[in-house]
């Protein structure tokens, strides 16, 4: 479990709100060190994409 927070902190309090986490190297986060690979980036946005994409349909269906 992340401790972040980040901007969600504030945007949770108007709309509904979560965050997709990409692997880093090592665990190192927030730091020049940070290194996350092409793979899991990619990864990361298709969740983003299929949840966006998904709840457009549910929204069309209404």
């Amino acid at each position: 479990m992340s401790g972040a927070g980040h901007d969600s902190v504030f945007t949770s309090k108007r709309v509904p709100t979560s965050m997709v986490f990409v692997p880093c190297k090592d665990g190192v986060s927030h730091h020049p060190e940070e290194f996350s690979s092409a793979e899991d980036c990619v990864t990361g946005a298709s969740v983003i994409l299929q949840a966006v994409v998904r709840y457009d349909r549910m929204r069309f269906k209404q």
